[in-house]
């Protein structure tokens, strides 16, 4: 990786001021470039493109590079333009309560793999970096937080590729890729939700339904509990809700495979990796699952049921199986009450 251009900017939305912050400091460069390396490693992202090429962040970017060193001032109106719109986002959620995180924001333009890439990434203040001298504090040495990034991909021509977004956040900020950036969504979150689901349950549907039933039935309500429930989609917490968080009873499955298969389709389909989910597009047929009990009984599972074990398992009694319902509805459990009048 080649870094060609690295500005920093300290956002100072209670004094409505910028202040630039020359990197003049190893231990700068060192946490900016690790900072660099995480936002090109960032799995959970959106995928945004130009409302219009003549937007001014873009028409900066384009600009300067072009023509670098004449240019380069005009780098400034980036952090201008960003301290403009979090001074008038304060004022709307002043009566939360909540304030915007202080802290600084790079810019830098970089080589890498043969491709160019222009970053603006948003760094929290309090989290080790010392904002005045642009070194890191004695506590706290690993520790930094990007609040908000923007990697933008740019061919040998001029043009943007492929922009992604991410953001502490649950959502992409709408003062960040709205107003700041003047970008729109590439996949709606309609899109994200129906495809992405759909990968994940044919993952489990593919890999554990006939070689670990019980496996496949946990995974399965795990997915339509987190999908029916959740507000957001983030890959690295819906990996850990649906496969980490639970142990396998077959010992022999390796979910880091089922992982990386569901992780290279969704990359494969262009779908975000963080995204608002959109419970009413997931069809209620998708979330039903009915089982033959014997030749007369099946059992009919209706969406997501939270701890599963504890409300239906099988068991073994006198070499006969049963299965075991935990009934919370007094009429359906009169219904088959014999075994207490015996």
């Amino acid at each position: 990786m080649e870094i060609l251009k690295l500005l920093s900017h300290n956002i100072l939305v209670e004094e409505e001021e910028i202040v630039e912050k020359k990197i003049t400091n190893e231990e700068a460069e060192i946490f900016f470039n690790n900072t660099i390396n995480e936002v090109f490693e960032k799995e959970t992202k959106k995928s945004y493109k130009p409302r219009a090429s003549t937007t001014e962040v873009i028409s900066i970017i384009t600009r300067v590079l072009k023509d670098m060193d004449s240019n380069e001032e005009l780098l400034e109106n980036i952090p201008k333009r960003l301290l403009k719109y979090e001074i008038s986002t304060q004022k709307d959620i002043d009566k939360l309560g909540t304030k915007i995180r202080k802290g600084c924001l790079l810019q830098a333009y970089i080589k890498k793999d043969g491709k160019n890439y222009f970053i603006i990434t948003k760094i929290e203040a309090t989290d080790g970096l010392d904002m005045t001298e642009l070194k890191m504090r004695d506590i706290l040495l690993s520790s930094k937080k990007i609040i908000k990034s923007a990697l933008f991909e740019i061919n040998e021509a001029g043009e943007f590729g492929d922009i992604f977004l991410s953001d502490t956040n649950a959502n992409i900020s709408k003062y960040w890729y709205d107003d700041f950036l003047e970008l729109e969504e590439v996949t709606t979150d309609e899109m994200n939700t129906q495809k992405t689901y759909g990968i994940v349950m044919k993952e489990i549907k593919n890999k554990l339904e006939k070689t670990s039933p019980s496996d496949y039935t946990f995974c399965r309500n795990a997915c339509i509990i987190f999908f029916k429930t959740k507000e957001t989609f983030d890959l690295n917490d819906a990996v850990n809700d649906i496969f980490l968080s639970y142990d396998f009873e077959n010992k022999e499955i390796k979910k880091e495979d089922i992982i990386e298969k569901i992780k290279r389709k969704i990359d494969k389909e262009n779908l975000d990796t963080q995204f608002t989910l959109k419970k009413d597009v997931i069809k209620n047929r998708l979330t039903k699952m009915r089982k033959r009990v014997n030749k007369e009984i099946s059992i009919e599972i209706d969406g997501g049921v939270e701890n599963i074990k504890d409300n239906i398992y099988s068991t073994e009694q006198n070499g006969e199986k049963y299965i075991i319902i935990k009934s919370t509805e007094e009429e359906t459990y009169k219904f088959f009450n014999w075994l207490d009048n015996e």
